[in-house]
C-alpha cells in the first residue's frame, strides 16, 4: 500500500523581497544537493523530481505550499522517503522547522493545505502573476519572520497545578518546545549540590530565579531536605549526550539521571506533568544544547500535554507506588484510570513488553559501537526478529499512535546488519529514522545517522566484521503493495 508523505510551510511565503533572497538560497540549496542525481530536473519555471507523485519546487516561493511523495514499502518508495527527507533538512535549515511542517498518511498525517488549493498552487508555477492595479490596494507583505500562534499555554489545573494545554490543534511530529535550562549541574557539583545551586540561582536574573523558586516541590514533607534540593530533584530533566549521540530520557531524572552527566532546570518544559500513555517526548539536543518537546500524536486543542516521569512500562500498580514515592501524587492518568477488565488487559500487555524488552529488545537506540547492544541479535537473531515483531503490536495496543517504536525497529535493524542482510537493514535504517524524526525531531543528530545508513545499508562501520548468514543486497527488497506480506517477509515470519 502507498501513502503520501510530504511537509507544507506554514504560513507560506509573501512576495517580499526577504522572503524572495530566503527562497532562492533554499532552491540553489536544492540545485547542488542534487546537480548529480538523474532523477533532478530543472525547468524554466521549477525544480521537478522524477520520484512517486513528481513533486516540484517552484522558483518563485509565495507560490509553494506543499511538497510530497508516494511512500510504502518497497525500494524504490524507500528511495523516495530519502528524497523527501533530504528536502525537508534542506527546508529547516532555512525556514526553521516551525515554519517547515511535514506530515505521513501512514501515521494518520495530512497535509495543512487542502487538495484543490495545492493542486491550484502547483499549477501556478507556470503562470505569470498578474500585476496589481494600483500600490495601494496590494496587501502588506507577511514577512518571513512571522510566527504562527501559540501552540499551547499555561494555565492552572485542579488537583494538578500548572499545566501546558494545547492551545490549537498540533499534528504529530510537531516541535512543540525548544529552549535553553534555566542552569545545569553536572558530576562536578556532586560535592555540594545545595551550594552549587544557591551559585546558579544566584547568577540568574531576578525573573529567571523566580521562575525556579515557584516550580513545585514533591520532597516538601521531608524536613531535612533543603528546598532547593527537593525542587531540583522534583523538576530536573538529563541534559547529556545518551550513548547514541542524543539525549533520549524522560522526566524526573534529578539527582539520578540516567546518565552521570548534567541535568537542568527548564523554563517552560519543567512544567510539563506526567501520564503513564504521554502525548509528546522529551530529549536534549547536544548540538544546539536546547531541550526540546515533541507530540507522539495528533493532539487537539483543549488536551493537557504530557510526558513520562517513569522509564519503563511497569503494571499499574508499580507505576503508582513510584509515582507517590518519587513526585507526591497518586497518578490519575488515563491508563490508570480505566475499568477493571481494561486495566487487567493493560497490565498484562505491560508485564508481556517488560519480558520481551528483557530478551533484548531495547526502548531506545543503544551505541552504534556497543558489542554488548549486538549479542542478542548474534546469537539468537531469529528469536530476536520476532520478539520484536510482537513488541511492536503490544506497544502499539498500549499506547496506540503515540507508541515509541524506535529503539525496536534499532534493534531490528542491527539485527538485520550484525548478518549482512542489506535489504532489511536499509528498511529497518529508514523507520528508525522516521520514528526519531517523530520523538527527536529531523534535525536529530541521531535521526540524521540513521537517515545516511538508509540510504547506504552497507556503509556501516560494523559490516565488515560480522556474519554473512543472512547476506542479501539492497535491491532485494520485493515490491508490490501487500503490507502483510512485505511485514512477513521483513521480520521473517
Amino acid at each position: 500500500m502507498a501513502y503520501n508523505a510530504g511537509f507544507d510551510m506554514v504560513p507560506r511565503l509573501s512576495t517580499s523581497l526577504e522572503d524572495k533572497k530566503l527562497w532562492r538560497k533554499f532552491i540553489n540549496a536544492i540545485k547542488e544537493e542534487f546537480r548529480d542525481d538523474t532523477n533532478f530536473y530543472v525547468t524554466g519555471d521549477y525544480i521537478e523530481f522524477d520520484v512517486g507523485g513528481r513533486p516540484k519546487l517552484p522558483f518563485e516561493g509565495h507560490k509553494f505550499l506543499s511538497f510530497s511523495v508516494s511512500t510504502g514499502a518497497g525500494q524504490a518508495d524507500v528511495g523516495n522517503g530519502l528524497y523527501l527527507a533530504i528536502v525537508v533538512r534542506i527546508a529547516a535549515e532555512h525556514f526553521g522547522m516551525n515554519r517547515v511542517q511535514p506530515w505521513h498518511e501512514a501515521s494518520g498525517g495530512r497535509s495543512y493545505y487542502g487538495p484543490a488549493e495545492v493542486h491550484e498552487s502547483i499549477l501556478s508555477y507556470s503562470q505569470i502573476d498578474e500585476p496589481s492595479s494600483t500600490a495601494t490596494t496590494t496587501p502588506a507583505p507577511l514577512s518571513s519572520t512571522t510566527t504562527a500562534p501559540p501552540l499551547f499555554q499555561i494555565t492552572t489545573l485542579p488537583t494538578k497545578g500548572r499545566a501546558l494545554v494545547a492551545q490549537a490543534a498540533i499534528r504529530k511530529g510537531t516541535r512543540i518546545l525548544s529552549e535553553r535550562p534555566l542552569f545545569t549541574l553536572d558530576g562536578r557539583d556532586c560535592h555540594d549540590v545545595i551550594g552549587a545551586i544557591a551559585s546558579k540561582l544566584k547568577a540568574l536574573r531576578r525573573p529567571e530565579q523566580d521562575r525556579f523558586l515557584t516550580l513545585s516541590n514533591s520532597k516538601r514533607s521531608d524536613a531535612s531536605m533543603h528546598p532547593f534540593l527537593g525542587t531540583y530533584i522534583t523538576n530536573s530533566l538529563p541534559c547529556s549526550r545518551n550513548p547514541a549521540g542524543t539525549a533520549y530520557y524522560h522526566h524526573g531524572a534529578g539527582a539520578q539521571p540516567a546518565e552521570p552527566d548534567a541535568t537542568g532546570i527548564f523554563p517552560t518544559i519543567s512544567l510539563l506533568n506526567h501520564s503513564c500513555v504521554p502525548n509528546t517526548c522529551y530529549s536534549f539536543n547536544t548540538r544546539t544544547r536546547h531541550g526540546t518537546v515533541h507530540a507522539l500524536r495528533a493532539i487537539p486543542a483543549g488536551e493537557e500535554l504530557t510526558i513520562a516521569y517513569l522509564d519503563d512500562d511497569a503494571p499499574r500498580a508499580d507505576r503508582r507506588e513510584r509515582l507517590q514515592f518519587g513526585f507526591d501524587f497518586a497518578c490519575a492518568c488515563t491508563a490508570c484510570s480505566l475499568p477493571a477488565a481494561q486495566q487487567a488487559a493493560s497490565d498484562t500487555r505491560r508485564k508481556h513488553i517488560h519480558v520481551l524488552r528483557s530478551s533484548g529488545v531495547r526502548e531506545k537506540p543503544p551505541p552504534r559501537n556497543s558489542a554488548a547492544a549486538a549479542t542478542a541479535a548474534d546469537l539468537f537473531p531469529l528469536r530476536t526478529l520476532h520478539n520484536c515483531h510482537m513488541l511492536i503490536e503490544l506497544l502499539r495496543q498500549e499506547y496506540g499512535e503515540a507508541a515509541r517504536l524506535s529503539g525496536v525497529y534499532d534493534t531490528a535493524l542491527r539485527t538485520c546488519l550484525a548478518h549482512r542482510d542489506a535489504a532489511r537493514t536499509g528498511v529497518f535504517a529508514w523507520r528508525v529514522y522516521e520514528a526519531l524524526a517523530v520523538e527527536l525531531g529531523e534535525d536529530s543528530p541521531l535521526a540524521q545517522e540513521m537517515r545516511d545508513l538508509a540510504a547506504d545499508p552497507t556503509g556501516s562501520q560494523r559490516w565488515e566484521t560480522t556474519s554473512a548468514d543472512w547476506r542479501t543486497t539492497s535491491e532485494a527488497v520485493p515490491g508490490g503493495s501487500d503490507i502483510e506480506e512485505f511485514e512477513r517477509w521483513l521480520f521473517r515470519l
